[in-house]
Parts: C-alpha cells; structure tokens; sequence
C-alpha cells in the first residue's frame, strides 16, 4: 500500500504544478472517466444480476479509470485548441 500513496503524493504535486488551463483539462478529463467507468461498470453489474454478462473482477476497474482518462484526455484536449 505504501507504494500507491507514494503514487497519490506525486500525483497531486503533479497537479498542482501545473498552469490553471492544464488543471481544468485535467479535472474534465478525471470527471469524464469516472463517469464512463462508473456508469459503465454500474450497468455492468445489473448485466450480471440478469445473468447476461460474466462477474467482473475488481482489479480491472482501476486500469479501464486510467485508460478513459487518457482517451477523455484527448477529446478534452481537442477541444481547447
């Protein structure tokens, strides 16, 4: 665990280091993903109570968190150009 905070730690100096643009771009971006992931892995549990879906292992919530941020990354980025 002490890893993960140390992660945590760098990342919030990460992002208070950065220019308010930045910021905003990334605080969409983490909005967005936690949307996407949220609902998605929301519906996917009523897909498994209907019995129409496989369980999903928690393990794997926090990659897909990570890779919808950088795809909501992108389009946020996009938009500000």
């Amino acid at each position: 665990m002490a890893p993960v905070l140390y992660f945590v730690r760098a990342l919030i100096a990460f992002y208070r280091s950065r220019d308010e643009l930045q910021r905003r771009k990334m605080a969409e971006a983490t909005i967005a993903s936690a949307f996407v992931v949220g609902f998605g892995t929301f519906a996917w549990g009523w897909l498994e109570i209907a019995g129409l879906a496989p369980p999903l292992h928690s393990i794997w919530i926090l990659p897909a968190l990570f890779g919808v941020f950088g795809a909501t990354s992108y389009f946020v980025g996009r938009r500000y150009r």
